[in-house]
């Protein structure tokens, strides 16, 4: 099922883009800098 693996695609994408969100949004930084 080509669509199934399409939907993990588009879902990985989309969760990559809302957690760089969330790190512009909160500004958070790596925890070696602190």
């Amino acid at each position: 099922m080509p669509n199934c693996e399409a939907a993990r695609e588009s879902d990985l994408d989309r969760l990559e883009a809302i957690v760089a969100q969330f790190v512009r949004v909160f500004d958070i930084r790596p925890i070696s800098e602190t």
